[in-house]
């Protein structure tokens, strides 16, 4: 609760201006009397002035209640009041309040407002503060600080004594008192701006549900193709895979092709060497015959010689048969090599010709994905940046990377046919 202790009066109506003049409100109770003229009137004028900042009536805008300078024979009269109470924190606050009455030439009086202090003290350090502030600023500050409307202080706590019979007057000034003292005015003009910003609020929330529709739909949509994104890279890469095992299975038959056509050649020239020897045979044979029948008319030789001969023929033609049938077996199992490797070799042809059908149609997808989001950027500008995972960069690269698999395929394929 807010209380006075103590107000200094110093150049105001008969209060000399060159001596400070107190009164201090002991508690509970403060009764102020004297004789007229004495300045209980002035007391509190002084009280509303330094609470409120507003001046008693007929002051003639200040004039009347500074003390006079051609009373005093000065051509400026300085004038304070200060005021100490304590705020509705039972702070210690003090409010200052000086003001200055110039005599001009012609005997023209002219009020000035000087300083206009609060001091304060800082609950942290312990330490007074003052602020100097502009006379709206403190006429609004110093009832805030007491906790009461400055209706209440002008009309109620510190009414002047001409105007102390307001409560008899017109009708419409009565309400308009009314009015300030409660804040009915205030109430209705708050009570107006809650309204108006409820309305606001209001339209604001049924704009941000559709927004919400809006990007909900959006969310869910950039769900469903993250999630598409992720099983066609998932089958980009199991193709890859599967493609990079048949490329090897592939090398591994091209090699065992490049080493049956080796073998394949080793067997050609086995078979020229079987000529060789065929004919070498038939050579040997047609000379048997002729020597059977050279023998037929005559044998000239020794039978040791003949014996030996017949023998070393015999060995010959032994030797000959053998190794006749050694390149026919050496042949037939080449044959039967280089037909396994020609039959692994058609699969794994099959095999990649699905796979590259596969890839075919996985880049045929992915450029149907990039179109489509290039569609929904284009319809819906207001969507902002897409994730860094379904960019268009992204889905060109995903693109870029798909036709060179789908070339490598294609040049695979052009190879294997040129074979």
């Amino acid at each position: 609760m807010c209380s006075v202790e103590k107000l200094l009066i110093k150049g105001i109506r008969s209060f000399s201006p060159e001596n400070d003049h107190a009164i201090v409100f002991p508690k509970p109770l403060t009764l102020i009397v004297g004789r007229n003229g004495a300045g209980k009137t002035t007391v509190i004028e002084c009280l509303k002035m330094a609470t409120t900042g507003e001046l008693p009536p007929s002051a003639r805008a200040g004039q009347a209640f500074i003390h006079d300078p051609k009373v005093a024979d000065v051509t400026e009269v300085k004038a304070q009041i200060k005021l100490r109470f304590r705020d509705v924190r039972r702070q210690p606050c003090v409010v200052t309040r000086s003001f200055q009455l110039a005599q001009k030439s012609g005997g023209k009086l002219e009020k000035k407002d000087l300083d206009q202090v609060i001091q304060t003290l800082d609950e942290k350090t312990g330490e007074r503060v003052s602020v100097s502030r502009k006379c709206a600023d403190i006429n609004a500050t110093v009832p805030d600080m007491m906790g009461v409307s400055k209706a209440i202080l002008e009309n109620v706590v510190f009414v002047h004594q001409e105007d102390s019979n307001w409560p008899l007057g017109e009708a419409a000034t009565l309400k308009k008192k009314f009015d300030e003292i409660f804040s009915a005015t205030k109430y209705t003009k708050a009570l107006e701006h809650i309204n108006k910003l409820k309305k606001e609020q209001t339209q604001k929330i049924k704009e941000f549900r559709l927004i919400k529709e809006k990007l909900k739909v959006q969310k869910d949509h950039a769900v469903k193709l993250r999630a598409r994104r992720e099983e066609n890279s998932k089958a980009a890469t199991e193709l890859g895979e599967q493609m990079g095992a048949l490329n090897a299975q592939i090398k591994d038959a091209d090699d065992q092709i490049a080493r049956c056509d080796d073998e394949l050649a080793e067997m050609r020239g086995r078979n020229e060497r079987r000529g060789q020897i065929e004919a070498r045979r038939e050579a040997i044979v047609a000379e048997t015959a002729r020597r059977r029948a050279a023998l037929e008319n005559e044998l000239t030789d020794a039978t040791e010689d003949l014996q030996r001969l017949l023998a070393e023929f015999n060995d010959t033609i032994d030797e000959t048969r053998a190794k006749v049938k050694e390149e026919e077996r050496a042949v037939s199992d080449l044959a039967l090599t280089a037909k396994a490797y020609k039959d692994k070799r058609e699969v794994a042809m099959k095999r990649h010709g699905k796979l590259a059908a596969e890839a075919d149609a996985h880049a045929k997808r992915v450029a149907d994905r990039a179109s489509f989001l290039r569609g929904v950027v284009a319809r819906h500008p207001d969507l902002g940046p897409l994730p860094a995972c379904l960019s268009l960069e992204n889905v060109r690269t995903s693109s870029q990377n798909d036709d060179a698999l789908v070339g490598i395929t294609e040049m695979t394929r052009a190879a294997n046919e040129m074979r």
